[in-house]
């Protein structure tokens, strides 16, 4: 269950931060200012910069669940007989 939740707050997570990184792009392409360009750009970046590597740490996270559920087996027989057992 606190897996289950803690997924749910990384999508809500990655979901504001992708939201906040389009709201960050749309107001730089308005703004004419020079002055103002480098801290959006900045702001730009830090936010993509976050939102890939929180896609990165879900991904990981997703690996890895996998792996501990299917682990690989070495013995070609087996592998086969948990295979048919997971078909059905």
């Amino acid at each position: 269950m606190a897996d289950y939740i803690l997924l749910s707050l990384g999508k809500l997570n990655l979901a504001n931060s992708s939201l906040l990184t389009v709201n960050v792009y749309s107001m730089l392409f308005q703004s004419f200012n020079t002055d103002l360009a480098f801290p959006q750009c900045s702001f730009l970046l830090t936010y993509t910069v976050g939102t890939f590597f929180w896609m990165f740490v879900e991904g990981l996270y997703l690996y890895m669940l996998v792996v501990k559920t299917f682990p690989p087996h070495r013995d070609p027989v087996r592998a086969t007989s948990n295979q048919h057992h997971w078909m059905g």
